[in-house]
């Protein structure tokens, strides 16, 4: 009978053996270790260990940590390849990863349950959706590269993770009618800071592609979308950063509706006078759409501008991200082609054109079927 134990190790016994995994940079073997509590596990251990070493995974890939592993990762690999906005966006992602056991773990013992249950913490804790989706969209990149690099074998365990679910698009799907939309456009003729939200209504622009507009882009009966702007902390420097837009097909040519043309123009005046007010040059590269000190506009300044609009006007209280969606939903209850809404709104994908949209759609319908009541 085979021997079961060969060593006493802090007063347990194992079967321990040794073999050859690989050459270091020398040119030396490099021998390591194997041990079970009989011959037949500690064997096992040395012909899987070496199996994947064959597959060709990296001596050591068993030691690797989850948490050195990502770091490096995003630093060398990732990173560069972004933006500095992108970089800035995934900021949070990364802290909530670090903040989870995923990184005390080894690279290889992580599994589909272990990423479920950081997704299914975060929403107990009352994450948002938005920021579940940047962790799995790391999370999803960090392992297809695992696998790619050898770092990994076999499937990723992303494979097997099912997201919480989504129902982000249905509390953002409250819109404006098309009164409230009138209401709005009339009082922009009598203060003209409000027509901006008019604008974003009838260009269906994202809220960083519509601060980010100069004069000039503005060319004829054309919208020109080629950048968005986000304030982000830049050597301790909380500023406006212009980068491209968001993705190759948010790069677009809008059509300019004639009947906000008069306010456009309106708009342009205001803009001119306030330069010269303040004594600030104005030439066509100023931004469109400028703050009271002419500078770009922030986000979240805009946003609090539109509720109180809102409220000012007693309509109902959406958010200016809505503004877009309204935007879609006209073209498509004009019957415009999914495809041609798609492009004017800059999507990637025309899948994601549908999906919100069949929320919209299903909305017009029971709102149909209603008056038949009665």
């Amino acid at each position: 009978m085979p021997v079961k134990t060969n060593t006493i190790i802090k007063g347990y016994e194992y079967y321990r053996i040794s073999a050859t995994v690989g050459k270091n940079k020398s040119g030396m073997p490099i021998r390591k270790q194997f041990m079970g509590k009989s011959m037949k596990e500690a064997e096992k251990k040395r012909d899987d260990y070496l199996k994947n070493i064959n597959s060709g995974l990296t001596v050591g890939f068993d030691k690797l940590m989850f948490g050195t592993a990502y770091d490096t990762w995003f630093k060398t690999v990732q990173s560069p390849s972004l933006s500095l906005g992108s970089v800035k966006r995934y900021e949070y992602g990364n802290r909530r990863i670090d903040n989870s056991e995923l990184p005390t773990m080894k690279l290889a013992d992580i599994k589909a349950i272990h990423i479920q249950s950081f997704y299914n913490d975060m929403r107990d804790n009352n994450e948002s959706i938005h920021t579940l989706e940047t962790v799995h969209i790391l999370l999803a990149m960090f392992f297809k590269y695992c696998l790619e690099s050898d770092l990994i074998t076999g499937k990723s365990p992303m494979l097997a993770v099912k997201m919480p679910k989504d129902d982000s698009i249905q509390r953002e799907m409250s819109l404006l009618s098309k009164d409230d939309l009138q209401s709005l456009k009339a009082y922009a003729y009598e203060d003209i800071s409000a027509f901006i939200f008019v604008f974003l209504a009838y260009s269906g622009l994202r809220e960083g592609e519509c601060l980010a507009l100069t004069h000039k882009d503005i060319r004829g009966d054309i919208i020109h979308v080629n950048k968005t702007v986000k304030y982000l902390t830049i050597d301790k420097v909380y500023q406006p950063h212009l980068t491209t837009p968001k993705t190759k097909k948010s790069k677009r040519e809008v059509p300019l509706l004639a009947d906000i043309k008069t306010l456009l123009e309106s708009h342009m005046r205001a803009e001119k006078e306030k330069h010269l007010r303040l004594g600030i040059r104005f030439n066509a590269d100023r931004p469109l759409f400028t703050s009271e000190t002419c500078s770009y506009i922030e986000q979240n300044n805009l946003r609090v501008r539109f509720q109180r609009l809102l409220k000012r006007l007693d309509l109902p209280i959406v958010t200016v991200h809505s503004l877009r969606h309204l935007f879609g939903s006209m073209l498509s209850e004009k019957g415009v082609p999914l495809p041609t809404v798609s492009d004017l709104m800059g999507h990637a994908l025309i899948e994601t054109t549908a999906r919100i949209y069949t929320h919209i759609n299903q909305d017009a319908k029971k709102r149909a079927i209603a008056t038949l009541s009665g």
